[in-house]
């Protein structure tokens, strides 16, 4: 998915289509929020599970789950 994606992006020049530039950064956006979604749930879940810390003070600082878990 990722690499048609890329080849979209660098096959699509202004001057050929105008039109698909909005709809593809909408689409972009949606999947960059999808997956800061995915990946904020993924850290919430293994910080709860792994330490009894409270864990609302985490998510707000660059920690390790999310490395992890791009693996």
């Amino acid at each position: 998915m990722q690499p048609a994606h890329r080849q979209l992006m660098t096959g699509i020049s202004p001057q050929q289509r105008p039109r698909l530039r909005i709809p593809l950064m909408v689409m972009m956006m949606m999947m960059v929020t999808m997956m800061m979604a995915m990946m904020m749930t993924i850290a919430l879940l293994t910080l709860r599970s792994s330490s009894s810390k409270p864990a609302m003070v985490y998510p707000l600082l660059p920690f390790e789950p999310t490395a992890n878990s791009r693996t």
